[in-house]
């Protein structure tokens, strides 16, 4: 394929993401509507025949979506940043799951984490910008050079990044 024509990434994490996006047409009406088009989807489900099989195309590529779990500072910041959220209570769900990890003691300390993450990134305190600091100082290699290899004009996925194999590539795609 040339890598002159423009490009779109597609993550598909998991088997309901594939329905959603694979088996809707979807990806066919992007096919469809421009013939220079290429599509890279990015998988973990690559090496099953059948995946392969569904998206075969000319102008389709697949690509490997390895699975992803916060170490380090990016797992710090994150757990300011989930704390800082769940202290928000901003929604009734939001309400309960901060009860249900206190019961269960998965998060400790809220308001001290919140209070840290005013206190040193107030950005991650806020909705607008909660990633802002992990995007800037985070980087994942293997995301950089698949935007490298591909230099796609657009990320397409099926969550916010609930999926935390698909941080990477929205961070790097905030990024770039």
């Amino acid at each position: 394929m040339a890598a002159d024509h423009p490009c779109v990434l597609v993550s598909v994490p998991h088997g309901g993401a594939a329905g959603n996006m694979l088996r809707t047409g979807s990806i066919a009406r992007l096919l469809d509507h421009d013939r220079d088009l290429r599509l890279v989807i990015v998988s973990p489900l690559v090496n099953d025949p059948a995946f392969q099989r569904e998206v075969a195309h000319p102008r389709v590529m697949v690509e490997d979506l390895p699975p992803h779990q916060p170490a380090g500072l990016e797992a710090r910041l994150l757990a300011l940043m989930q704390a800082s959220y769940l202290n928000s209570a901003i929604t009734e769900s939001v309400r309960i799951r901060r009860l249900e990890a206190k019961a269960n003691g998965t998060i400790r300390w809220i308001g001290a984490k919140h209070l840290l993450a005013r206190l040193v990134a107030p950005s991650m305190t806020q909705r607008d910008s909660r990633y802002a600091v992990s995007d800037r100082l985070i980087s994942h290699p293997w995301a950089e050079a698949l935007f490298e290899r591909h230099r796609p004009a657009m990320l397409v996925t099926s969550n916010p990044g609930l999926i935390l194999a698909v941080v990477p590539l929205l961070r790097t795609a905030v990024r770039r």
